[in-house]
């Protein structure tokens, strides 16, 4: 996967004559004036840091240009296709996550179809603007916890993915006032990205990128943001962050891969080429870093190395959604920009629920992460989603005790709301189009939802029987998951379509098909 050298050589030319890049099809920007001109620009926030100060959890935190100022830094929840929905979003929110994104949303989907937002765009109430008819599902009601807390889902950044100005933007209008910014993804690498050429594959068409941003930070009543991946060429990638910062967005997020660094095989992002892009935007965004985490201990670390106003993460937070737990204290978010590894030798030992492509967990852990995975359940009754979004977390959430227990992961596997475990009086059954595939879809009544819910409770509490009924604490072993040859020299089970290797299920055979990116 390599990028086109063709388009890029116009762009490097500008790094030579140090002349800022200009559109010349931008209905918006006039000759020679790339200044913003904002439709409804007293009902927006005067400058990009004005907006960071104002969504900024904390009360007594003070984002600031100024070199010495103390600073709280943004833990943010990434935006992952049908994975951060509204539950898990607000479950990281319990545990320290202080900003989070939406699943990223294809726009051509989202603008034409009500059905696509009432199934994939949920957020709570207090809209931070008059309330304007939305195809999408906003929470009103029992937006309180057991306990009396409220869960608020804001700050939130709605993002969208796509090619084109115009549908960008008829995407945006039916969130902007249910949201505090609309986000647009350039980070996807994913090959269905290429496919629909939107994400990254759009990292040579500068003069695209700045119709579509342009569009949405003059047009929209909220502020626009970008999720970007770097090149690699240092120059290129900080021109780059430049002329999307010049479009008018408040908020960029750099992950620091590139474009072809994905997969199985993929290497640590480049903190150090964030932090350029930091340095070299000098202050006239706040900046967010993606990319390295393992554990609670690598977030303060990084934005040590990185000097970013906030951390993303991702796919650690689908191994424990309460990773950001033990930096949400004030004592550790004061200090933790000017951490360093001194500092952390004396930190307590990690307890985060580590990835398990990597790591093994003891039983302590592996009963934390079903803790965690009731927890989240609750609020899936609370804010009802796709029950094959709650699947796909437990697979991540659990994943540590289905290796010890396979039964309990196949299980999980078979589960489904049109099976036997929960009836069959199916309401509706459809078809919609999700980042250019079909996907089959159910609407089911209530009480059919009720008793899937029910029926993964029960798992869950046998699952946990099952942990207690161990003999010992330490780490499972883990599972052979190549596929076996019988005596005869045949395969004792056909892998097909990447998902069944010798009676068990993968689940991970179908990430890229599930849309989950798992490289943030």
């Amino acid at each position: 996967m390599v990028y086109d050298e063709a388009a890029l050589s116009k762009y490097r030319g500008l790094l030579d004559s140090g002349e800022p890049f200009r559109s010349r099809t931008c209905r918006y920007c006039s000759s020679g004036n790339t200044a913003v001109k904002h439709i409804n620009s007293k009902k927006k926030p005067k400058s990009p840091w004005d907006f960071w100060n104002s969504i900024v959890c904390s009360p007594t935190a003070s984002h600031t240009r100024a070199e010495g100022r103390k600073r709280t830094p943004m833990y943010v929840v990434g935006p992952m296709v049908d994975q951060s929905e509204l539950p898990f979003r607000l479950l990281c929110r319990r545990y320290g996550a202080t900003l989070a994104y939406t699943p990223m949303f294809h726009a051509k989907s989202f603008a034409q179809s009500a059905h696509y937002r009432q199934r994939y765009f949920s957020t709570t109430t207090f809209p931070p603007h008059s309330a304007m008819e939305s195809g999408g599902n906003v929470a009103a009601n029992d937006s309180t916890s057991n306990d009396g807390a409220l869960d608020n889902d804001h700050p939130l950044f709605a993002q969208f993915c796509g090619n084109d100005p115009e549908t960008v933007l008829a995407a945006a209008r039916h969130v902007e006032d249910y949201c505090e910014a609309v986000d647009f993804n350039i980070g996807c690498p994913q090959g269905i990205a290429r496919r629909g050429h939107y994400g990254s594959f759009l990292m040579e068409d500068w003069e695209l990128l700045h119709n579509i941003l342009h569009a949405l930070a003059v047009e929209l009543r909220v502020p626009v943001t970008a999720k970007m991946r770097i090149f690699d060429d240092e120059a290129l990638t900080l021109k780059y962050a430049e002329m999307l910062r010049d479009t008018g967005i408040y908020v960029l997020c750099v992950h620091g891969r590139t474009r072809e660094n994905k997969g199985q095989q993929q290497q640590p992002a480049d903190l150090r080429m964030i932090r350029r892009v930091h340095e070299h935007l000098r202050g006239s965004i706040p900046i967010i870093a993606n990319g390295n985490v393992l554990t609670f201990e690598d977030v303060p670390r990084n934005l040590a190395i990185t000097g970013c106003e906030g951390y993303m993460c991702a796919e650690p937070l689908l191994w424990d959604p309460k990773l950001f737990a033990p930096l949400a204290s004030s004592s550790t978010a004061e200090f933790a920009p000017n951490i360093t590894d001194s500092t952390l030798s004396t930190s307590p030992a990690p307890s985060t629920v580590r990835s398990g492509r990597l790591f093994a967990e003891s039983r302590p852990t592996r009963l934390k992460a079903l803790a965690t995975a009731s927890e989240y359940l609750e609020l899936v009754r609370r804010f009802p989603v796709d029950i094959g979004f709650v699947k796909a977390h437990f697979f991540k959430m659990l994943y540590h005790s289905y290796e010890m227990h396979p039964a309990h992961q196949q299980w999980l596997a078979n589960f489904s709301i049109n099976g036997s475990n929960v009836g069959n009086d199916v309401v509706e059954n459809c078809a919609t189009s999700h980042c250019g595939e079909q996907r089959e879809t159910t609407v089911v009544g209530h009480h059919i939802f009720t008793a899937a819910l029910d029926a993964l409770t029960d798992h869950l509490h046998s699952l946990q029987k099952a942990e207690l009924s161990l003999e010992h604490d330490g780490p499972q072993p883990k599972r052979q998951r190549e596929l076996k040859v019988g005596e005869e020299g045949k395969e004792r089970q056909q892998l097909k379509n990447g998902r069944r290797v010798d009676g068990l299920t993968d689940t991970f055979a179908d990430d890229e098909t599930l849309g989950i990116d798992f490289l943030m």
